[in-house]
């Protein structure tokens, strides 16, 4: 008899050990996962690519108009050597033909400026939305995240049944804490070595379309 009880006592010990064991075990899993959401991972870039594109749109406008104007003296002086070629005796001829060139070249000057101020304005949007989405998928809310979670369902409707913004969420933190969002290997093309040794952020950071189809893959597995 009183070897039964002791060996029901070693059981119940047993049973509560290995229980201690296994709830220890997985409050230190769900410890790294929740980890991985405080992590600065590829913030700081994003951070300075938005710098940098700020600069380049506020100083885009002013170099082209400058460029521009100084771009249309060499416009009239072409203009007038070809007045002087077609019509040399007609002085104010010189002058109109000057007066064109100038202004071909400036409006030429001004479309390329425009151009350019568009591109860089446009990929300031892209890079401070993502900058937007990572400080606030490690808040766990926010209107870039909330966003973020209807463009992904909105692009891919059928992954609505495999996959939550929890676990959307955890897919990009685990991209930002792994390297991934700013390696340059989500982009659809592979960034080069020097690109990787300049920090050629716009080889590397992945926009919200490149982040969306690494999810999606990931989910379909």
């Amino acid at each position: 008899m009183l070897l039964s009880l002791r060996q029901s006592l070693l059981f119940f010990l047993l049973i509560l050990g290995l229980g201690n064991l296994t709830s220890g075990q997985t409050q230190e899993l769900n410890g790294k996962d929740l980890a991985i959401y405080s992590e600065q991972g590829c913030l700081s870039d994003y951070a300075d690519y938005t710098k940098q594109l700020g600069w380049k749109v506020g100083l885009t406008l002013p170099i082209g108009v400058a460029s521009t104007f100084l771009g249309m003296i060499p416009g009239a002086l072409i203009g007038s050597s070809l007045g002087q070629i077609l019509d040399p005796t007609n002085g104010w001829g010189d002058l109109a033909y000057g007066i064109e060139g100038a202004a071909v070249t400036g409006l030429i000057g001004l479309a390329v400026s425009a151009g350019f101020e568009a591109f860089y304005i446009t990929k300031l949007v892209q890079v401070h939305y993502m900058k937007k989405v990572l400080e606030e998928m490690q808040q766990g809310q926010g209107k870039s995240l909330e966003k973020f979670y209807k463009k992904y369902f909105k692009r891919y409707p059928a992954d609505a049944t495999r996959v939550d913004q929890g676990k959307l969420r955890f897919y990009l933190a685990d991209f930002n804490s792994s390297g991934r969002l700013c390696d340059g290997l989500l982009k659809r093309k592979a960034p080069k070595a020097r690109h990787l040794r300049k920090k050629r952020y716009s080889r590397l950071l992945a926009n919200f379309k490149d982040v969306a189809v690494a999810i999606h893959k990931v989910v379909n597995l």
